[in-house]
């Protein structure tokens, strides 16, 4: 790369960095999480959910699941792939932040 090259590079991804906004530090992280495939990967989101509240009880999340697969987890009496039911997990989320579910079977 030229120094020409280089130094049009550089001005964009300043001038980048300052059009993105920025979060600030006292504000919580807001999350969303989609799930479409069915139990197994709601069984790994729910996971992921549980460990990114560990690692940040303030996260607002919101769980968003569409389809016919996507909403199984849900469903009363659903259980994961090892026979572990999902209310179980759903419940102790939802009192550490989980802040809603939407549910659509298109």
């Amino acid at each position: 790369m030229n120094k020409r090259a280089f130094v049009r590079t550089l001005l964009a991804t300043v001038a980048l960095g300052a059009w993105v906004p920025t979060v600030r530090a006292d504000e919580p992280v807001k999350a969303v999480y989609h799930f479409t495939q069915g139990v197994e990967e709601a069984a790994h989101g729910l996971n992921n959910i549980r460990n990114h509240l560990d690692a940040d009880p303030t996260a607002k999340i919101v769980v968003v699941a569409n389809g016919k697969a996507g909403v199984q987890f849900i469903l009363e009496d659903a259980v994961d792939h090892n026979g572990k039911p999902f209310a179980e997990r759903i419940s102790a989320l939802a009192n550490r932040g989980w802040s809603s579910a939407s549910a659509t079977t298109r």
